[in-house]
């Protein structure tokens, strides 16, 4: 069963080496197994967005400042930029 309340839906798009990705595509509900409420919209990603992802990650490990930073900054900057 899914039950839709009156809150808003988050709609959720991919973060991809500095630019978004997916608000065009087809979404898939993300369901409060709880309550059975729909909490997100996301965007369904690709083989494509995929090998994108990996290969924006390989990059900023080797060739960026991530692998400089502690464990507390890494931290720091994953929740900030979270939100």
């Amino acid at each position: 069963m899914v039950v839709e309340l009156g809150h808003k839906v988050l709609e959720l798009s991919m973060y991809i080496d500095g630019e978004w990705y997916g608000e065009t595509r087809e979404k898939r509900k993300i369901i409060n197994p709880a309550t059975g409420e729909v909490i997100a919209e996301a965007a369904e990603g690709t083989i494509t967005d995929a090998r994108l992802a990996i290969q924006a990650a390989r990059e900023a490990f080797d060739h960026g400042k991530w692998p400089e930073l502690s464990a507390e900054e890494r931290a720091d900057f994953s929740i900030k930029n979270s939100r």
